[in-house]
């Protein structure tokens, strides 16, 4: 479970981990592996960029009811923010901020922009130096017209390779 191994990275640190997912249960068109590894990826960023001992990390979801076509998702720490002229790049491969180089690739909000992206969602931040970073992403909900787009995606690329879809 993803989330319970971030949990133990958090307490590794000291670092509070909060959840309030307060989200009716909305049916999302999504692939679930995928969303948890972006989930791993934002959280994971989040806990490594926020000080020992007195970090936060929470973890929510912004809805709008049932009838909604998306559901947002958060990720808000109190690390050391992202300066405005940085904050167009997170999402760039292999970047990181000069300021904040930690260990890894600089591929985890790489990856995460892109299958938030092949899922019709959409990833943004936002951030005060000094006082925080906020990553949002969204997900449709089977209640959207994307979701007749997604799944048509996913039955053209089931056909292309030769797959049968009942």
């Amino acid at each position: 479970d993803t989330l319970a191994e971030l949990l133990q990275v958090a307490q590794a640190k000291e670092v509070q981990l909060y959840v309030k997912l307060p989200c009716s249960e909305t049916e999302l068109v999504c692939d679930p592996d995928r969303i948890s590894q972006v989930f791993s990826n934002v959280i994971g960023n989040a806990i490594k960029f926020v000080p020992e001992k007195t970090g936060v990390v929470e973890i929510g979801c912004l809805s709008r009811g049932d009838e909604s076509d998306e559901v947002t998702f958060y990720v808000k720490d109190n690390g050391p923010g992202i300066a405005k002229d940085a904050l167009p790049h997170i999402f760039d491969r292999f970047w990181q901020a000069h300021q904040q180089r930690q260990a890894g690739a600089g591929l985890g909000l790489a990856i995460a922009y892109g299958i938030i992206k092949s899922h019709c969602g959409r990833i943004w931040a936002e951030s005060t130096v000094g006082q925080g970073t906020t990553l949002f992403f969204t997900v449709p909900t089977v209640a959207s017209p994307l979701a007749k787009k997604i799944i048509n995606r996913a039955i053209d690329s089931c056909e292309k390779v030769g797959g049968k879809v009942a």
